[in-house]
């Protein structure tokens, strides 16, 4: 994950993924609400949710950090664990 001054830019740490999994980018006045995801063992991260109902999950083991980041940067976030579910991990369903 990079953070710039007017948004965030979303991408594999491997240089082996980078082939096949694209960076995402968005502004931040295109993000609806960042959320805290996971399902309470290993899984953890936050999810990016847009406007225009799109979503990218950035897997952290501190999420709280990346929930604190984006709060000082003025977007909404959602602190509440929602439940992530590999499968369908755009779901909307908590804990």
């Amino acid at each position: 994950m990079t953070v710039y001054p007017a948004g965030v830019e979303l991408g594999p740490a491997s240089k082996w993924l980078r082939v096949v999994v694209p960076f995402w980018q968005v502004r931040f006045d295109e993000i609806e609400v960042v959320e805290a995801v996971g399902n309470g063992l290993l899984v953890s991260g936050v999810r990016f949710r847009t406007i225009g109902g799109g979503w990218r999950i950035f897997a952290t083991h501190r999420p709280d950090e990346v929930l604190d980041l984006f709060r000082q940067a003025g977007l909404d976030v959602d602190p509440t664990l929602w439940s992530f579910r590999p499968l369908d991990p755009g779901n909307e369903l908590r804990d």
